[in-house]
């Protein structure tokens, strides 16, 4: 049976039938045949608590940055075990590139606490129950004694980078201000999707 024929009998398929169909079409690319599939399905209608929709944008902004995160968090306890190096140029090195992550641990989650706290929410209250957690933990402790500064971290920035070095150091362009304003924004793409009332200007508390 071709994509044809079956589109005509998407609709007698229980939706736990259509979606693995929906997914798999929208893995490949194929828009029309998710749309397809899409515009089989009955609308429905449910009733929630009228914090639902503000509280899914904030959980998939939670979820999102958890997750940059918690790669940062991984690519500075890694680098901590590392092969050891066989000459000291290259020691000073990994020792430098762990330095480099530690601080980024420290602002993304200097950063995600600084916009939990302009919306007046408590900032560990998902994390702690996501996998992963406990090593953020670990992470962020080990950077208090083991991370650049931020004139360090452009310094590392410069030297890895192709622009040319001088005397005078650029702004550090990561910052835990600049994250909770990225994630101010990532939150109001959230609400605008999930219908907010208000919009993108909501704030959670304020």
């Amino acid at each position: 049976m071709d994509t044809k024929s079956l589109a005509k009998n998407y609709s007698l398929l229980t939706p736990a039938e259509r979606l693995p169909l929906y997914m798999h079409a929208a893995a490949r690319g194929d828009e029309q045949e998710k749309n397809r599939i899409a515009d089989c399905g009955k609308m429905v209608s449910i009733q929630v608590n009228d914090t639902f929709t503000l509280a899914m944008a904030l959980r998939e902004v939670s979820d999102r940055f958890f997750m940059e995160t918690f790669n940062v968090v991984l690519m500075y306890l890694t680098s901590w075990h590392a092969a050891p190096a066989k000459k000291f140029e290259d020691e000073f090195e990994q020792m430098r590139r762990a330095m480099f992550y530690g601080y980024m641990v420290k602002t993304y989650i200097t950063g995600w606490r600084l916009f939990a706290a302009e919306h007046g929410i408590p900032a560990d209250a998902h994390w702690k129950l996501l996998p992963g957690y406990d090593f953020t933990v670990i992470a962020e402790r080990a950077a208090e004694t083991f991370a650049f500064e931020p004139e360090g971290f452009v310094r590392y920035l410069l030297q890895h980078s192709e622009q040319p070095n001088d005397e005078s150091l650029p702004e550090c362009p990561l910052t835990p201000t600049a994250i909770a304003k990225a994630l101010n924004l990532v939150l109001a793409d959230c609400n605008k999707w999930w219908g907010v009332q208000g919009g993108s200007d909501t704030k959670i508390a304020g």
